[in-house]
């Protein structure tokens, strides 16, 4: 495993469960390699932080655009010559 899949992966986890393939892997390059030991860390620190301050993810990424904005912007990329339309 290369540490950019590292590095995905330690971030999903945190999303929903990895398989036990992938938790397997991701475990043994974390013995490996001090550089995504360190990452992980960080990630942990973060989490820690952001739960203890009582934020969620989902209060600044709600998920679902309005269907008014997501109209408007629909809009916008069809006038921009540059999207290839």
């Amino acid at each position: 495993m290369k540490c950019r899949e590292s590095a995905r992966l330690l971030s999903e986890q945190h999303d929903r469960p990895l398989p036990l393939r992938k938790r397997v892997e991701l475990r043994i390059h974390l013995f490996l390699c001090r550089l995504c030991q360190v990452y992980a860390a960080q990630l942990r620190m973060v989490t820690g932080v952001s739960r203890a301050a009582g934020i969620s993810a989902t209060d600044h990424c709600p998920g679902v655009l309005p269907a008014d904005r997501r109209r408007r912007i629909q809009t916008e990329i069809e006038k921009d010559p540059a999207s290839g339309s």
